[in-house]
């Protein structure tokens, strides 16, 4: 047994070739496990997080942060959508126990409308025709859309409220903090 140790030592820390190898291998072996359960590269498909993020970009996910740390408000987050096998990128609005309305497509929280420099337009319907093109009022160039109105809510406890950047088109609601992949820490 003393021999086998002195060996594994000599290989491994040793100033040989073969030393050199074996480090560079425990080192690669290290970095693709802590890399492929901590990090992940992912690419923004569509608009709804514009003009923070848009549909192409590329950005880096830590999806181990929020099982050592709750969720913020504000923070982009990454969440796989069940229904459509997609990842989706989402900021979060509202914490467990904050309460959310939507008046006329505006974002309440707490009875306080929010005000941040992120989101981008209201929440609405938008009318298009059977082919997909928009409607637009009468004698107007000026988009046919119902802006949307909810009741208040209260967020459950290990939920959050999330949506888009980009208000108009964007899937927003309640999602369970089991469900969020992990934070987007560069865009």
């Amino acid at each position: 047994m003393k021999n086998f140790l002195h060996t594994l030592r000599c290989i491994v820390f040793g100033k040989t070739g073969k030393a050199a190898v074996v480090r560079c291998a425990i080192f690669a072996v290290g970095f693709y496990f802590i890399w492929n359960f901590m990090y992940a590269f992912m690419m923004i498909d569509g608009p709804s997080m514009s003009p923070t993020m848009a549909d192409g970009d590329v950005i880096l996910v830590n999806k181990y942060i929020y099982h050592h740390y709750e969720p913020n408000r504000w923070e982009n987050i990454c969440i796989y959508d069940k229904d459509n096998d997609d990842i989706l990128c989402k900021r979060i609005l509202a914490l467990p126990g904050d309460s959310v309305e939507i008046k006329d497509g505006y974002i309440y929280i707490n009875n306080d409308k929010v005000k941040d420099l992120f989101g981008r337009g209201r929440i609405h319907n938008e009318y298009v025709d059977d082919k997909g093109n928009p409607l637009y009022m009468w004698g107007t160039d000026t988009p046919a859309v119902e802006y949307i109105s909810s009741g208040k809510l209260t967020i459950p406890k290990k939920h959050v409220w999330i949506i888009g950047d980009n208000r108009g088109v964007s899937w927003y609601g309640i999602l369970p903090i089991k469900d969020i992949v992990g934070k987007v820490i560069l865009p």
